[in-house]
């Protein structure tokens, strides 16, 4: 195998996020080389990229990849040593011994059963837009699996991205082309944030046959398993809130605000703070019941008054994830959500009770 250093090294970096770093397994902790493909594969998910190295297949160990990582410019040999069951790799002055690891134990790439396939299709800077505004509303941790996953369901030609947990909701909507057929899918957030790491470039296809989900590119394939769990039914949920009044404010006033009372919240824990929102005709006042009782009154314009109580985080969240400079919140009573909505995405985050 004889490749550029440079181009090694970016290989390598995108794979490293996915080599299994806690197992007892040697050839889960390796990157796989053949002759057109590098790849890694954890059981949980996997890539593999289109790199011309002309070898044969062999197993590049962890530390040796980084070791590759890091080496000078110049071109990078690694072929079998002289002595039976040593690689060895060269790059200008530099020399390393490895053992060689028996390949017959890792683990094939899976693959998505044609004729039980559905795909979308779609720019994947486009997708990776859609995921960005929604993966804040995705469960970090939550008995249910399910929730820990970003959800992608498309019915009647409107594609729809989804992340949800106990208190927040978020959809992003594509009406576009992505491809004939419904679906329903959903992919762990860990799976997510390794397939934003490999790159969502060009023409993307992503397809599942219900088990398995793989992200095809120009450079490679992605693949990780299909969450089996059936998702929450987010839009009935969204659809039954009533919320008859808007309040219109500057989202960068409002969350500044936000931001100056978390300071002087009573819980040092950020989960567990909470901020008072004072909803009235000409304003909103933002306040705290902790140390020094802060209040700050911003500017906006309201149709009805109303007292309401958030999570600090949660709420936060979805105000950054609004991408306007004026946002427009939708609410009905301090009992349910507040609902944003801007272009393609629609969000709602649950207050507390007093």
């Amino acid at each position: 195998m004889i490749i550029h250093s440079k181009e090694l090294a970016a290989v390598i970096a995108k794979l490293k996020p996915i080599i299994a770093s806690k197992t007892i397994i040697n050839t889960m902790r390796c990157i796989y080389i053949d002759e057109h493909t590098m790849s890694a594969n954890n059981m949980e998910s996997g890539a593999m990229y289109e790199v011309e190295t002309g070898t044969e297949p062999f197993l590049l160990p962890a530390d040796v990849a980084n070791l590759c990582a890091s080496l000078p410019h110049g071109n990078v040999t690694i072929e079998p040593d002289k002595k039976p069951g040593v690689m060895l790799m060269q790059c200008g002055e530099i020399k390393h011994k490895f053992p060689t690891i028996d390949i017959s134990a890792y683990p094939s790439r899976p693959t998505v059963d044609p004729a039980k396939a559905s795909e979308i299709r779609m720019d994947g800077e486009r997708m990776e837009e859609m995921i960005r505004k929604v993966f804040y509303a995705a469960a970090e941790k939550d008995p249910r699996e399910i929730l820990e996953g970003v959800h992608f369901h498309r019915e009647g030609g409107k594609l729809e991205v989804v992340a949800a947990k106990g208190t927040q909701i978020a959809v992003c909507t594509e009406t576009g082309d992505t491809g004939a057929g419904d679906i329903s899918m959903t992919i762990h957030r860990d799976a997510i944030l390794k397939m934003l790491a490999f790159g969502l470039k060009d023409a993307v296809s992503v397809a599942t046959d219900g088990s398995t989900v793989t992200v095809t590119t120009g450079e490679g394939v992605f693949f990780c398993r299909q969450l089996a769990e059936q998702y929450m039914n987010y839009r009935t949920i969204i659809e039954n809130i009533v919320m008859p009044d808007k309040a219109k404010v500057n989202k960068g006033e409002l969350l500044a605000a936000i931001d100056r009372c978390a300071v002087c919240a009573s819980v040092e824990n950020e989960n567990n703070r909470t901020v008072r929102i004072a909803l009235r005709e000409d304003s909103i006042t933002v306040s705290s019941n902790g140390a020094g009782e802060y209040a700050e009154t911003i500017p906006a314009a309201c149709e009805k008054e109303l007292d309401i109580r958030f999570a600090i985080r949660p709420l936060r969240d979805m105000l950054k994830n609004t991408f306007d400079d004026e946002i427009i919140m939708r609410y009905g009573s301090a009992v349910q959500p507040i609902v944003t909505n801007y272009k393609d995405v629609q969000a709602m985050t649950t207050p507390i009770r007093y």
